[in-house]
């Protein structure tokens, strides 16, 4: 058990760590263990339970009276921006960084964090991220190059690519708040900026807006924070909803970016557009993917009636097949997938080799999952014209 009379001579702690909860008592307790037991002890732990309806508010109050570094807020449910906003203001840490309440974080995470940015301090120091799937982990890093990045280096090498690399969707400065640590004074004035009603793209909006105001940044391809992999949450939402969630989203980046939406040498306007894109694809594609002239948009040269072999039954996956079969009256004969379901109890060659099918429709939208799936494709001998992905 953390001692907690052990770290009271902290005068002011070197990380602020602010956790949004609301309803996650099942996956709370590991969530805040992982960060009380940091091997990196000058932290401040601000839990925020945004007004929660299970029992995550007694836990977080069991919590404080064991360790001296944890503040509680109990607020009125606002949505997590919010929830953010207020751990952000009455921080106190030199930085400031995030872990949502149903994830975890490893040991030394904060640690090595600080040890491999030590000669510089940094504005901002990103890590990787562990898509935690429960039996299996995947490991994923920013597309940048490791090491340190001064302003002259961030303007040539990392801000035309920060939002997205020109493949979707795959940004260069991955999107998640939650594996990177952010120079206090940074945040503090750029949260204020973003608009509370987001909750779709949340992390984008302040991630972005802070990569571009930032003087320097270290890039650490090293994976520590346990992003958990939840199904079927936000299969449901209201589609007018969400499509002006995502529309907030949008404007609200625009106004915070505006200074480098047009830049000569990093324009970043494609980049957004894409981001957008590829929220609208993840949330609503039913409001999206339609028949251009013949063509379903955004899939190449998917036309109406076609036969397919559906790669992917993730989320997007789950709802793209919905869409093709009773909006354009695709034929689904085969449906792969690695990890999150699909027929993929069987020799693939040898199935794939049974099926008559027009293309190979690859149902992922992460760019480097893409490129992986293409490559494993190839190995099976189906031709590139075979194989279909998203394309702007």
């Amino acid at each position: 058990m953390y001692d907690k009379n052990k770290y009271n001579e902290l005068v002011k702690p070197y990380i602020s760590v602010i956790v949004p909860i609301y309803n996650v008592e099942k996956y709370l307790p590991e969530c805040i263990e992982s960060i009380i037991n940091q091997t990196y002890k000058k932290l401040e732990i601000i839990l925020v339970d945004d007004g929660s309806t299970d029992s995550s508010g007694d836990i977080v109050d069991n919590y404080k009276k064991i360790d001296s570094r944890i503040k509680v807020v109990h607020k009125s449910n606002g949505g997590i921006i919010g929830a953010r906003k207020v751990g952000v203001d009455i921080a106190t840490g030199e930085y400031i960084t995030f872990v949502d309440g149903d994830d975890w974080i490893e040991p030394v995470m904060y640690q090595e964090m600080i040890e491999l940015s030590s000669d510089f301090m940094p504005d901002i120091i990103t890590s990787g991220v562990k898509r935690d799937y429960g039996k299996h982990t995947v490991d994923e890093f920013d597309q940048c190059k490791e090491g340190y990045y001064n302003r002259d280096d961030l303007e040539n090498k990392i801000y035309p690519i920060a939002v997205y690399t020109g493949v979707f969707f795959e940004s260069g400065i991955n999107i998640h708040v939650y594996n990177k640590l952010f120079k206090s004074a940074l945040i503090k004035t750029l949260y204020k900026n973003v608009d509370d009603r987001i909750n779709v793209g949340e992390d984008a909006a302040i991630v972005y807006p802070c990569v571009y105001s930032a003087n320097s940044m270290m890039i650490i391809h090293k994976a520590f924070y346990h992003y958990r992999i939840r199904s079927g949450s936000c299969m449901d939402n209201n589609l007018k909803d969400e499509e002006m969630r995502i529309a907030c989203l949008e404007k609200n980046l625009k106004i915070n970016l505006n200074n480098f939406l047009d830049k000569e040498n990093y324009s970043i306007l494609n980049g957004v557009n894409a981001l957008i894109l590829y929220s609208t694809l993840l949330q609503v594609p039913e409001s999206i993917i339609e028949n251009r002239n013949g063509k379903i948009y955004p899939l190449g040269n998917l036309k109406p009636g076609n036969q397919i072999i559906l790669y992917g039954a993730g989320r997007f996956g789950k709802r793209l097949k919905g869409i093709l079969e009773n909006k354009f009256s695709i034929s689904v004969v085969l449906w792969l997938d690695k990890k999150d379901g699909g027929n993929n109890d069987y020799d693939i060659k040898t199935i794939m080799a049974e099926k008559k099918y027009d293309y190979v429709l690859i149902a992922v939208l992460r760019g480097t999952m893409v490129e992986q799936i293409i490559k494993e494709l190839k190995d099976l001998r189906i031709k590139e014209e075979k194989i279909l992905r998203i394309s702007i």
